[in-house]
């Protein structure tokens, strides 16, 4: 969690903390999301 962007962390209503993540599907596979590249 240390090298995690801050802004993909999230505190849930127990104040555990978690990092936020998404995922898609590309291709014939699915693809997990785990970061943005700045300025975009």
């Amino acid at each position: 969690m240390a090298a995690t962007n801050p802004r993909l962390v999230v505190v849930d209503n127990t104040g555990s903390r978690w990092v936020l993540s998404f995922r898609a599907f590309h291709d014939p596979r699915y693809c997990k999301i785990n970061g943005f590249y700045p300025g975009l």
